[in-house]
């Protein structure tokens, strides 16, 4: 069989669309020409730079296939392509676990691409779960994946043993941790979040507390400081002896230095401990999202709790603030109280169903709110939206329409998400 040549290879990975200026790059720099420098090695298609741009351009369109196949071309691209596939990893049961695990014990090299390691159980609610990752992923992989950066709890419901806290602290690369959809006492979340020595993006989504049959006291490895929080949670998850929140231990720990963005669920129950941890943070807040639990703040009889316990007076560093629907009857207030000569960038986020919903959130009101002295530094206004391109049009002139002074300025931004919020 005739050797594939290059150019084709490049053009079937791309596709059929119109070529950009970087992957006509990429071409010509394949295309035959005179030698200049030293020639290839032996058995090399292309140069190790186009190699990982190749494979770097197939991951970003997550098109596992294609990264095999390069694999079948040759010795190069074979360790090239490995790069990404084994980047993102995601273990569903404890077969599929003792596969992986097989493999990152047979070979030094794929253990060192791993970076994020997924442990999610979503579709499996139903099935019994077996203590496999107290018994074998805690005590196998710490030492194993030596450039694992992010790790996932989805939907998992161990009852965790105490030396499993200590085994994981061997994961001391792991800089982010994601806890979604977890059923286990609040005791065990902070053990498990205090065993990552690194940690700095700290992510804890719809965690559901578990308090009947565990009593036994947990280990606290380290202290965790966090710069980067989520905490999607209607009610902070409590500790079941002193009644200390998830909030409590990490200021406790010290993350009211570290924390520096928060992305955070504001809902009638957590309202004032919301409230008191923005205080708490201050002028170390530099980024800040916002979300209302179940429309909370949208009627009169939740909307002076939330006000009352929402007051950005005090975070005079905040730079980007994210704020979810314009319409929210607390935004214009929310933008009024912003006492921060640091800000940039205010964001709306939120899903748009159909144009005239723009109307509902008064733009000649909220405009004046932007034309505030406060504001006067802001170099954005983003209007970040999820909506249907086959139902809904004419978005983006929709928002300028709306936003006239805004949109003159040069700092209105329309931006469309694909998913929705």
């Amino acid at each position: 069989m005739a050797p594939l040549k290059v150019p084709t290879i490049i053009h079937n990975l791309f596709g059929n669309r119109k070529a950009t200026k970087e992957t006509q790059a990429v071409t010509a720099t394949t295309m035959p020409a005179p030698a200049v420098g030293p020639p290839l090695e032996k058995g090399r298609v292309t140069p190790p730079e186009i190699d990982d741009y190749i494979m770097a351009t197939i991951y970003e369109r997550k098109d596992l296939q294609s990264l095999r196949v390069c694999g079948l071309v040759c010795r190069a691209w074979l360790a090239a392509s490995r790069v990404y596939l084994f980047r993102d990893v995601t273990i569903v049961n404890e077969e599929m676990f003792m596969r992986f695990a097989e493999v990152v014990l047979a070979s030094p090299i794929i253990r060192e691409y791993v970076r994020n390691l997924r442990i999610d159980r979503s579709d499996r609610k139903y099935e019994l779960t077996f203590p496999w990752v107290n018994n074998h992923l805690s005590k196998i992989l710490p030492n194993q994946l030596t450039g694992l950066r992010s790790f996932e709890l989805n939907t998992v419901k161990e009852k965790w043993k105490t030396e499993t806290f200590k085994n994981l602290s061997g994961f001391t690369t792991v800089t982010q941790l994601s806890i979604i959809h977890c059923s286990f006492s609040p005791d065990e979340l902070f053990a498990v979040i205090s065993a990552f020595p690194a940690l700095k993006d700290l992510r804890v989504i719809n965690f559901n507390p578990v308090y009947h049959g565990r009593d036994e006291p947990v280990v606290f490895v380290n202290k965790p400081t966090p710069e980067r929080l989520t905490l999607h949670c209607d009610d902070i998850p409590k500790r079941s002896r002193d009644r200390n929140s998830l909030i409590d231990d990490l200021l406790e720990c010290g993350s009211a230095r570290t924390i520096k963005a928060l992305d955070i669920e504001v809902s009638r129950a957590n309202a004032g401990e919301v409230g008191r941890l923005l205080r708490t943070l201050g002028a170390n807040l530099e980024e800040l999202q916002l979300r209302f639990v179940r429309r909370y703040g949208y009627y009169e009889e939740d909307l002076q709790s939330l006000l009352d316990n929402i007051d950005l007076a005090e975070n005079v560093g905040l730079k980007h603030l994210t704020l979810p629907d314009p319409a929210h009857p607390a935004t214009r207030t929310f933008l009024s109280r912003i006492s921060s000569s640091h800000i940039r960038t205010v964001t709306f986020a939120f899903n748009l169903y159909e144009t005239k919903a723009i109307a509902k959130a008064n733009p000649e009101l909220l405009s004046r709110s932007f034309a505030s002295a406060n504001l006067a530094r802001l170099a954005e206004v983003r209007f970040l939206m999820a909506w249907d391109p086959s139902k809904v049009d004419g978005v983006e002139a929709a928002i300028q329409n709306a936003y006239p002074d805004l949109h003159k300025s040069g700092i209105l931004r329309v931006l469309k998400q694909d998913e929705y919020f």
